[in-house]
């Protein structure tokens, strides 16, 4: 029954793909993702009924999304594109669109402007105007968010192959290849997503490990699914489908084109910075299955165990990544109850994450960053001078050495480890 592919599809996306993750930290990509998937929907309602009121309601929660996420820019273009090609391709409907996109962003491009001097936000200066390195550029970029699952390159471009290319061709496959390849691609999702999860279990370092296995296809099994279709008689869906497809497509590369290097890299779960592809792919994914299920009762016998067991394995790599977080989050609270409790009432940091993390002291204690170490002494100097006798020294990475009072502030899973010391100004 087709009926139950939205159902279907909110399971996979809160338990099967890195939003699950996201949802968990204090991080404003879910509310981004939340807004533009509306604006999908009412686009795809578009489609379906040509109304303007729902390319209007479209277009206006892209536009909420823009005000968490730049990228969401890319996102809200490829909504009015489609949108108005698949419906009623009407120039008027173009027009209300990108007028509705105005109207909702006028007050973010005025405060923007007022207040980092740039109306559309800084991350649009980061993209090099040099040809020379923008075209080997947009190779790398692809390559972070599409094919790096593993550290190792060449088995990121094996694992990733497959999904990459049938996420560009979509196969459209008659009743009984449907039938034997929803199952196979089941099964392939299964030992490359064992092979990948293997990878993480063994990876020396947890975190550092997630720099060059955080593309798209690197935590999602699953995601084969969303990229096979069936030859069928409902024109209506199949419209939705390609839709809400070509969707995903156009925001993907206009983001690989789009995006500095820096915009792509990092110690992320997952594609962070294409989190919103992810509810599509578990909308497509969805689709697929109930339509194999309802349509095929011999493959179901033959075919539920890869199916079961893809399904089983994006959830146990989710709740890996909630692992992951209860580490980071035990050892954040560590770092905190270590600094809270000591009687010095300044703080000298080191490490750029160091300010960011002192949330039960931010606005306790004053907080002093060194971004280089010969600003030390002048600092020390001046705290002494406005009459503290001591401060609490927090460093990231640890310095090398040891002393009286130090601690180290660390976690079994090699997180980065913070030290805790304290610093005598008197002389």
């Amino acid at each position: 029954d087709l009926r139950l592919a939205p159902p279907v599809a909110v399971l996979l996306c809160a338990f099967g793909t890195p939003v699950w993750f996201y949802s968990l930290t204090w991080w404003e990509m879910t509310l981004g993702v939340c807004c533009v998937m509306w604006g999908a929907r009412f686009a795809i309602e578009h489609v379906r009924s040509g109304r303007l009121r729902s390319l209007v309601t479209a277009a206006a929660l892209c536009g909420g999304a823009i005000y968490f996420r730049d990228e969401m820019y890319v996102f809200a273009a490829a909504v009015g594109a489609v949108a108005t090609w698949y419906g009623r391709r009407s120039w008027s409907h173009a027009v209300a669109f990108v007028a509705a996109l105005i109207v909702v962003l006028t007050p973010l491009w005025i405060f923007q402007w007022k207040a980092v001097g740039a109306p559309f936000g800084h991350h649009f200066g980061a993209l090099s105007p040099d040809l020379t390195r923008f075209l080997p550029d947009r190779a790398t970029v692809f390559e972070n968010l599409f094919v790096a699952t593993h550290e190792v390159r060449w088995v990121s471009v094996v694992t990733s192959a497959l999904p990459v290319a049938l996420f560009f061709v979509v196969p459209r496959l008659g009743s009984r290849a449907f039938s034997r390849g929803v199952p196979i691609l089941a099964l392939i999702g299964t030992l490359v997503g064992v092979w990948l999860f293997a990878a993480h279990l063994g990876a020396d370092n947890s975190v550092t490990w997630l720099m060059s296995a955080n593309g798209m296809f690197a935590v999602t099994p699953f995601a084969l699914l969303a990229f096979v279709r069936a030859v069928g008689p409902e024109e209506e869906a199949a419209s939705r489908r390609r839709a809400l497809w070509l969707i995903l497509v156009l925001y993907s590369i206009g983001y690989v084109v789009g995006a500095p290097v820096s915009n792509t890299e990092g110690i992320h779960w997952g594609c962070r910075f294409l989190l919103a592809a992810y509810p599509i792919l578990a909308v497509l994914a969805a689709g697929t299955l109930t339509r194999w299920w309802s349509q095929s009762p011999e493959g179901r016998r033959l075919g539920a165990g890869p199916v079961v067991a893809v399904l089983l394995l994006s959830v146990v790599f989710q709740l890996h990544s909630l692992r992951l977080l209860h580490h980071r989050q035990i050892l954040s609270e560590q770092l905190n109850r270590a600094v809270a409790t000591r009687p010095e009432r300044v703080v000298v940091a080191t490490g750029w994450p160091v300010p960011q993390e002192l949330y039960r002291v931010f606005h306790r204690k004053p907080i002093f960053l060194l971004r280089d170490p010969s600003q030390s002494e002048h600092l020390l100097s001046r705290l002494r001078g406005a009459g503290h006798t001591a401060a609490v020294y927090v460093a990231w990475p640890p310095r090398p050495g040891s002393g009286a009072g130090r601690r180290i502030i660390d976690d079994p899973l090699s997180f980065p480890s913070f030290e805790v010391s304290p610093v005598s100004l008197v002389r």
